[in-house]
């Protein structure tokens, strides 16, 4: 009898949990350098090589599993999304530090993005956790920040946001090249899953409203991963025109090594040392830090902050309140 083929996980994406002081250095260690190589339109798109990964929470293997569209989800696509009540809008801008630096063109297109989000997504609260409209409103809008240049394509593929109240832990595993298993467990932020669900701690998300200028956004994240899965490689080069995709790909590579070159000599770091885990969550960190610490990224990655301005636009911190 021939062995049964494995079962295929799901691609997945993380955020450890914030930290809770300063950046240190770790200690040196060899760090994979994986190639932030352009590709093609026309090409097969690549898949980095990851670890399988299961997460604990139930909604994440029903979401990566195949469904049958009903009819109310065929009527939903033609359906246009409820505005957001400007009272509602009021109080979400209000709590949210990031959004009332926006200026007006760029508010109103995030309160429509937010509204699409609202309409399109299934936001689910797990373990006990309550979520009121407002702060429904807020995850969505946090969630569509990053999208206020790319747009509402970086909403697709992709149907649910879980929240849990705080940190969840998630097991995986992966056989190293001796062929040992290992199994590990892992404390973790948040998590977005490639054709599946992005997974938030609701502690973490406050915690980031609370001190908005801490280098960390964990909504923003797990978005910079979403954004790029959409070209179907998760490799830090979200879809672009091909011209800018080779200079971002030669620039993120750059950056990327130098990066890990400070980590391997034990040095401080100016950004969150996970960045250098590689070259996808070295993106994924420096959104977040475009968004919440930009000066600090200007100063220590110009050529970095540059794409990220363009890509993301002004970050809502080099922008005073209005």
């Amino acid at each position: 009898m021939s062995p049964a083929a494995p079962i295929p996980v799901p691609q997945t994406t993380t955020r450890p949990i914030r930290p809770t002081s300063p950046p240190q250095p770790s200690a040196p260690q060899r760090l994979p350098r994986p190639r932030c190589v352009p590709q093609c339109a026309a090409t097969t798109p690549r898949r980095d090589a990851r670890r399988a990964g299961t997460a604990s929470c139930p909604a994440c293997t029903a979401e990566s599993a195949p469904r049958v569209p009903h009819l109310r989800w065929l009527l939903g696509l033609f359906a246009r999304p409820d505005p957001i009540d400007t009272a509602q809008w009021r109080r979400v801008r209000a709590s949210l530090p990031w959004i009332e630096r926006l200026d007006p063109d760029r508010d109103d297109r995030l309160r429509a993005l937010t509204a699409g989000f609202l309409h399109g997504k299934t936001i689910t609260p797990v373990d006990g956790l309550v979520l009121d409209p407002d702060q429904r409103c807020m995850l969505a809008a946090l969630c569509c920040l990053p999208l206020l240049e790319f747009g509402a394509e970086g909403l697709h593929g992709w149907s649910q946001l879980i929240v849990y109240p705080d940190a969840f832990r998630v097991q995986r595993d992966h056989v190293d090249a001796a062929g040992v298993l290992h199994i590990e467990d892992d404390e973790l932020s948040g998590e977005a899953w490639d054709a599946g669900p992005l997974i938030l701690s609701w502690a973490d998300v406050c915690a980031d409203i609370d001190d908005p200028e801490s280098g960390c956004c964990v909504a923003v994240h797990e978005m910079a991963h979403k954004l790029d899965m959409l070209d179907g490689a998760i490799d830090g080069t979200p879809p672009l025109p091909r011209d800018w995709q080779r200079a971002w790909a030669r620039d993120f590579q750059s950056a990327y090594d130098a990066f890990v070159t400070q980590m391997e000599a034990g040095l401080e770091t100016a950004i969150d040392p996970y960045a250098a885990e590689a070259t996808d969550e070295f993106f994924a960190v420096c959104s977040e830090y475009h968004f919440s610490a930009p000066q600090l990224l200007r100063e220590h990655m110009p050529a970095i902050a540059a794409h990220l301005q363009r890509f993301y636009g002004e970050s809502p911190f080099d922008r005073a309140v209005v």
